[in-house]
């Protein structure tokens, strides 16, 4: 149990952005740059498990981040798959749980086998869990449940005149499991 835990927020989400940038005003890559994102990580889970945090959601590629350059594009996704083959066995040790957040859509094959492996190693573990929205954009889900209520309302015959509830629509969301975000930080 960590300290003043009664008073911390149930989840924290970090929005990370400005890695790149950070990167090319050291005189550095923008791919260095978003290596030092993923370290970050590390030591964001080390002080959340050491607080008693129990969620966090990290929004590491959006769906606007499709407009960068391929070469960038690429290196974000070769860092995620490395931090998760030279990470996971310890997130997983540590009782981290893997969420994805997004549409699955665009990202490759190799990508969704990465991430659905971890979120199946990690679907029981309870110390913390850690949503990684990648291919997320607050539209894009809102959208996407939206299209899944009508297809559900349609099934069960509920009239479409009906007004909609806030929890009908929460349960499409990517989020649906985890408590709201209550803390948002933007790096």
């Amino acid at each position: 149990m960590g300290l003043f835990e009664s008073n911390l927020p149930k989840h924290i989400a970090v929005i990370m952005d400005g890695n790149g940038r950070w990167a090319t005003a050291r005189g550095k890559s923008r791919s260095e740059g978003h290596r030092e994102g993923a370290n970050a990580i590390d030591r964001l889970m080390d002080a959340s498990l050491e607080l008693g945090l129990k969620n966090i959601s990290l929004y590491a590629f959006s769906t606007e981040n499709w407009k960068r350059p391929i070469t960038e594009i690429r290196s974000i996704f070769g860092l995620l798959i490395e931090f998760i083959e030279t990470r996971l066995d310890t997130i997983h040790e540590r009782g981290i749980r893997i969420h994805h957040s997004g549409s699955r859509k665009k990202l490759t094959r190799g990508v969704l086998d990465k991430i659905d492996f971890a979120i199946d190693k990690t679907k029981k573990n309870k110390n913390l869990t850690v949503n990684f929205c990648l291919n997320y954009g607050s539209r894009d889900e809102l959208l996407r449940a939206a299209q899944e209520l009508f297809l559900e309302r349609k099934r069960s015959k509920v009239s479409f005149e009906k007004p909609v509830k806030e929890k009908e629509l929460e349960k499409f969301l990517y989020t649906s499991t985890l408590p709201p975000v209550d803390l948002l930080i933007r790096t």
